[in-house]
């Protein structure tokens, strides 16, 4: 069975939890979610330090220990059911590592991935909407986004995935009915065919 993992990644804000929800219900894929993985352990690690549970911007403990470890536990994770499901969906931000273009490079080597497929959508919104967003979920862990918008909306701007070794993808999210079918082919259109194909 050939595998393609595909890393839904963008800014909070941007639909990309409901566009890789879409993806993994279309290709009966197996569906990893970082926030569900993860969040409640980061948040005790947090507290335990004497910290906000939803600490992100500003904790030089999450930054430097903690969000490497929830990024290598859904690896690890997804590596676990290679031999389970042929298309497996990360759903998680990965902005800090947009900068680093031999990030999937690495991450393939340590996880021997020499023959699994890699696909990237990175999910964009337009700032309004992104903003609108942020607004309606009401998440405690978006407050500081919220109330520094100016500084959060220039790193959306102005930070994009650079990462070689993938098939990338981006997908505008801004409408309300955006075409993932066809992002989904696409998607299809990259996966090796095996022999029996």
């Amino acid at each position: 069975m050939n595998h393609t993992v595909i890393l839904t990644i963008g800014f909070p804000g941007s639909g990309k939890s409901t566009v890789a929800r879409t993806i993994a219900n279309s290709l009966g894929a197996t569906y990893l979610d970082k926030d569900t993985i993860c969040n409640g352990f980061t948040g005790l690690l947090l507290e335990l330090n004497g910290e906000s549970a939803n600490a992100r911007e500003n904790s030089t403990l999450y930054k430097e220990k903690i969000m490497p470890m929830e990024y290598q536990t859904l690896f690890k994770a997804a590596n676990d059911t290679l031999s389970s499901n042929q298309f497996i969906v990360i759903d998680a931000p990965f902005i800090s590592f947009f900068d680093d273009p031999s990030f999937i490079k690495n991450q393939r080597e340590a996880l021997n991935w020499a023959d699994v497929n890699v696909c990237v959508v990175e999910v964009t919104a337009s700032l309004d909407i992104t903003k609108e967003r942020l607004i309606q979920r009401g998440e405690k862990r978006d407050l500081w986004k919220l109330d520094n918008w100016e500084s959060f909306s220039q790193r959306i701007i102005n930070q994009t995935c650079s990462w070689d070794y993938v098939n990338k993808f981006s997908f505008d999210n801004s409408s309300t009915s955006p075409n993932v079918e066809q992002l989904v082919q696409d998607i299809k259109n990259t996966t090796p065919k095996s022999d029996n194909q």
